[in-house]
């Protein structure tokens, strides 16, 4: 395997309570990212000036002064820990307006609550009734309706000439100069960027920081694995080994044991066992109908000779009785309860379902990466640290470049800050929340949570302070809201791990005391030991791509067709309804369904991007 390339990357902090707290908007006539009071085109004082729009060269439109107040209509959508939150009232969109008036704008936002359902997208765009301004989750604008409403029918703005401006979006344009590539990847057929991106943080022992992304298997080693003299497994034959040796033993101890020693849902060892075989770059736990990479290149892990050899595995475990016989319709709530008996050696749940957080939870370790077939190396992606097609304008809104300096104001630390935290105590502008400190504990709290009405950080900023179902801002670099007695932030330092791919060095914040006995940070530790620390992981991740209609139209037809057939022909492989000696005559239907011709879009459109990772 060659060493990549190295890709540089501006990590920016999407996580609550982790953000920095740079200051409040208190005289926020400028901030660190270089926006400042004077970049509005009026700057009359009180803000009470507002802005029409006038057509300049390249396309941008320059708000000029004027009497009436410039009204934007928002939608959003409530997280699922807010409640009975009027989306008008959230409070950031107040610290908004505000800002903009420090800009010499006089905006009013009106708020109203949308939806993440993609169904419900496609409605809205269909009757093409857009609010000015969408801030959704990923892909609440995806790379199809892009094509559609954005190139074809000229419904959405073309971000580009605003982010290409230094002096509109410098927060959005520094993040262009410095990860080109997550621009290029949200580019539409037409060269226009519809939706911006979201960035993140990559944290320590976080799912987009040094965790294995859709892995999360454990087995109790003192109890099960130690006793019977068994080292942990180097291979999926010998995982098989373990797992029949634990049933063994599992039917000698259990009354009337039924000899299952693994307990989970569907995903966790699918995942695993592709991630065996050699795939990667994205979650390929749906019988390998997701696209993913091997060796560099572009496969649909379905159509290829692993394939056999996956369903080979996963039949020995399903028809010796080594995973449950009602194992593709078992529900979580059942396998925590199930998991939570201690019966079972073999986990795939996160929690484990256990609730006491004891020197028990110790006995438990990730099961090791694991290589199969021809495979030599076990190594998965990391969820991706950018969210694509999350920030979106319809291209009728009479005020595009103040929504453009608006946005860009959340993409830097001071509005950011104001998104996740709200103002800190003392230092509200607009006397809207009594605003947070450090604690007896040295974490961040308010008066609310002191009083107990909120449980937690994260409940009362979801209720209070911003209860947008996603954040849209993002940070450079994170720090952590954990103090010292004399106030000052605990430095938790930092801890890095090399990408399995690139070679390169990947350098985490440390978010906490992740030494500290809980539930949470045990299964993040074990995964960081058999997986960060022995080098099986990379930061590769495919994005979305786009087609044009017509190719749109025919990848979405094949894939259809291709993931109903490997679906249901996979359950009826594993569970012996369908005989082995007939995934040739498997192979052969995938051809016919056009499988070669599906796969073949991805592996040009993917290209370039590989070409970034792989010489």
């Amino acid at each position: 395997m060659k060493k990549a390339k190295k890709m540089k990357r501006w990590l920016l902090s999407m996580v609550l309570i982790l953000a920095l707290a740079a200051g409040s908007l208190a005289g926020c006539g400028g901030n660190e990212n270089g926006s400042s009071g004077e970049t509005g085109a009026a700057s009359g004082e009180g803000g009470s000036a507002s802005s029409e729009k006038s057509t300049e060269a390249g396309g941008k439109d320059k708000e000029v002064s004027s009497e009436e107040p410039i009204k934007i209509s928002v939608m959003t959508k409530n997280s699922s820990l807010a409640v009975n939150v009027d989306p008008d009232d959230y409070y950031f969109f107040h610290y908004l307006e505000y800002y903009m008036k420090q800009l010499g704008y006089n905006v009013e936002l009106d708020v109203i609550e949308g939806s993440n359902d993609a169904d419900k997208m496609q409605t809205l765009l269909g009757t093409g009734d857009l609010p000015d301004l969408v801030l959704g989750r990923a892909n609440s604008l995806s790379n199809l309706n892009a094509v559609t409403y954005g190139a074809n029918e000229g419904m959405l703005l073309d971000w580009t000439p605003y982010i290409n401006d230094k002096e509109i979006m410098p927060n959005v344009n520094a993040l262009l100069q410095s990860n080109p590539e997550v621009f290029e990847a949200s580019t539409c057929i037409d060269g226009a960027i519809y939706a911006l991106p979201c960035f993140s943080e990559r944290c320590y022992l976080w799912g987009n920081g040094n965790l294995p992304r859709g892995i999360t298997l454990y087995y109790d080693t003192v109890n099960w694995l130690e006793p019977l003299g068994l080292k942990p497994p180097e291979t999926a034959e010998e995982l098989i080994e373990v797992m029949r040796a634990f049933q063994k033993k599992k039917k000698k101890k259990e009354e009337g044991g039924d000899g299952v020693v693994y307990m989970g849902t569907t995903g966790n060892l699918e995942q695993y066992l592709w991630t065996a075989l050699g795939f990667f770059g994205n979650v390929i736990n749906d019988s390998g109908t997701a696209i993913a990479v091997k060796d560099g290149e572009v496969y649909l892990p379905a159509a290829t000779e692993e394939y056999r050899e996956y369903i080979e595995l996963m039949h020995t475990m399903y028809t010796e009785g080594l995973i449950p016989q009602d194992y593709f319709t078992m529900d979580p709530e059942t396998v925590n309860s199930m998991v939570a008996t201690r019966a079972y050696p073999m986990v795939g749940n996160s929690r484990w379902g256990i609730e006491d957080y004891s020197e028990e939870l110790l006995d438990w370790v990730a099961w090791p990466a694991v290589t199969a077939g021809s495979n030599e190396k076990a190594i998965c992606s990391i969820s991706s640290n950018i969210d694509y097609g999350c920030v979106w304008v319809s291209a009728e809104t009479e005020h595009p470049e103040v929504i453009a300096r608006m946005i860009d104001y959340a993409y830097g630390a001071e509005g950011y800050d104001i998104l996740v935290l709200g103002p800190k105590e003392g230092e509200d502008p607009l006397g809207l929340v009594d605003g947070w400190y450090a604690g007896a504990d040295g974490g961040i709290t308010t008066k609310m949570m002191e009083d107990g009405y909120y449980d937690s950080w994260i409940e009362y900023d979801q209720n209070v302070i911003c209860p947008l179902d996603g954040k849209f801002g993002s940070l450079i670099g994170a720090r952590i809201l954990t103090f010292n007695s004399d106030g000052s932030s605990v430095d938790f330092g930092r801890k890095s791990w090399t990408d399995a791919i690139t070679g390169e060095e990947i350098s985490l914040p440390i978010m906490g005391d992740n030494d500290q006995l809980t539930q949470d940070n045990c299964w993040r530790k074990r995964l960081e030991e058999e997986w960060a620390l022995k080098g099986h992981l990379t930061t590769l991740w495919l994005p979305g791509v786009f087609f044009d209609q017509a190719t749109t139209d025919r990848t979405t037809d094949l894939k259809v067709l291709i993931k109903d057939y490997v679906t249901s022909e996979s359950v009826n492989f594993i569970t012996g309804v369908r005989p082995l000696e007939e995934i040739d005559q498997f192979f052969a239907k995938l051809q016919e369904l056009g499988v070669e011709e599906y796969v073949e879009y991805y592996r040009e459109a993917y290209s370039n991007f590989l070409k970034e990772y792989f010489d």
